[in-house]
C-alpha cells in the first residue's frame, strides 16, 4: 500500500494546466509499474516484471467533466503481482 500513497502526491501537485482522464490514466499506470518494480527489487524478490498496470480515473463523479486539476480525482489501479494474482488498489 506504500506505492498507492506515492501515486496520489503527483496528482495533487499538477498545478494549472490541462489534465485529462486519458493522460492521467496513462501516467498513473506507467508510474505504478515503475514503483512496483522498484519495491519488489528492494524487498529482494526476483527481477521485477511488468505488472501490466492499468488505471481507470474519474473526476468528481458522473456530473463533472473528467479534466482539470483538483483533489476530486479518484483512480483505480489494476495490476498483476509476481505470483500471477490480479489486484486492484484505489
Amino acid at each position: 500500500m506504500v506505492v498507492v500513497g506515492l501515486l496520489v502526491a503527483p496528482v495533487a501537485g499538477c498545478g494549472e494546466g490541462p489534465v485529462s482522464r486519458v493522460d492521467l490514466e496513462s501516467a498513473l499506470a506507467v508510474t505504478f509499474d515503475h514503483l512496483y518494480g522498484m519495491q519488489q527489487q528492494r524487498m529482494g524478490r526476483p527481477a521485477a516484471h511488468d505488472a501490466g498496470a492499468g488505471a481507470t480515473c474519474d473526476k468528481g463523479g458522473p456530473t463533472v467533466a473528467d479534466e482539470g486539476t483538483g483533489e476530486d480525482w479518484a483512480c483505480l489501479v489494476s495490476f498483476v503481482s509476481g505470483d500471477g494474482a490480479p489486484h486492484q488498489v484505489t
